[in-house]
């Protein structure tokens, strides 16, 4: 369906009133469950009114089907995927000067790798814990990694300090993907949702991420401080949609998944995983992500990151 967007405040929220009140006379009327569509008006409402009427239809649905609890919600944690749904983020992991960089790193070290012989490497290793890993949804460990080149060739490197051998795989993990780094932003919008929503709810992150990454990443676009916790597949040797990540998270935060909303970018990663966990969904249709899993349907779908206000009062208010 294509949607005309109209400019202006006092418009958006005139069109998202009459969506739901649609909604709700269709019910009276005998509605059937089916989502509404077709032409005339219903091709002239906003993205706003759009996603209000979709999880309007969402909601019926599951009412429907016996589950008059799903009607109303009392919010308490919202949890958000980061790359993709706060974070804009773009790599190039097939820039040669990754591997030139991080061979040069090494050779200071005493240890004398060719750059296309550590790319070799480090996609072996990588595979290599992947199909070691016995996780249905196994996630590898890039410290660990770097880690391993490093051992394999501390005899001809001597005798490197043990402290030093501490942190070097870290520093060669955070220079690997500062060389690869692209694009490192945030969403319009995101700063100032999240300082509206930290004084309301407890907010927490799950990421499909290694730590590594992740955290300076947060805390170079200004948003680590928001979440408490947050939770890397990297630490944990399994990724999303396993669904361990959210028991660790709700367990945390002390909440039960029927008082949570889950923000993601990713259909069956985020959306299915939160689903089948037993939370509501906000999906975030951002540059990134898969926009469609077979049988799976959003509660409630935003295309701007400020329209999150929306959807909290939709669940909240309805």
């Amino acid at each position: 369906m294509s949607v005309v967007e109209r400019s202006g405040t006092a418009c958006k929220r005139v069109l998202i009133n009459r969506a739901a009140e649609k909604a709700i006379w269709l019910k009276h009327r005998g509605w059937n469950g089916s989502c509404p569509g077709g032409g005339g008006h219903e091709q002239r409402v906003t993205s706003t009114a759009l996603s209000w009427r979709r999880a309007l239809w969402q909601t019926q649905k599951r009412a429907d089907k016996g589950h008059p609890e799903s009607i109303a919600m009392i919010i308490k944690a919202i949890l958000f995927d980061i790359n993709g749904t706060l974070i804009d983020i773009n790599t190039d992991e097939g820039n040669e000067e990754i591997y030139r960089g991080i061979s040069n790193i090494l050779t200071y070290q005493g240890i004398c790798m060719h750059r296309w012989e550590l790319r070799d490497e480090y996609y072996r290793i990588m595979d290599v814990q992947r199909k070691a890993s016995k996780e249905e949804y196994p996630e590898f460990d890039v410290v660990e990694l770097f880690r391993e080149i490093i051992n394999r060739r501390l005899s001809a490197a001597g005798n490197i300090p043990p402290d030093k051998l501490k942190w070097l795989p870290v520093f060669m993990a955070e220079a690997y993907r500062g060389i690869s780094l692209n694009r490192l932003q945030l969403y319009p919008g995101v700063l100032e949702i999240l300082k509206y929503l930290r004084s309301r709810y407890k907010l927490a992150a799950i990421s499909d991420a290694q730590s590594a990454w992740c955290l300076p990443e947060m805390r170079a676009v200004g948003i680590d401080g928001f979440f408490d916790p947050i939770i890397v597949s990297g630490d944990f040797g399994y990724r999303k949609p396993d669904p361990r990540l959210f028991t660790t998270a709700l367990n945390a935060l002390g909440v039960a998944p029927e008082s949570v909303l889950f923000v993601g970018n990713d259909m069956y990663r985020d959306v299915h995983a939160a689903q089948q966990y037993g939370i509501r969904t906000v999906f975030f249709s951002s540059n990134q992500g898969s926009k469609r899993a077979e049988g799976v349907n959003p509660d409630y779908i935003i295309y701007r990151f400020p329209e999150m206000k929306q959807a909290v009062e939709f669940f909240e208010r309805q």
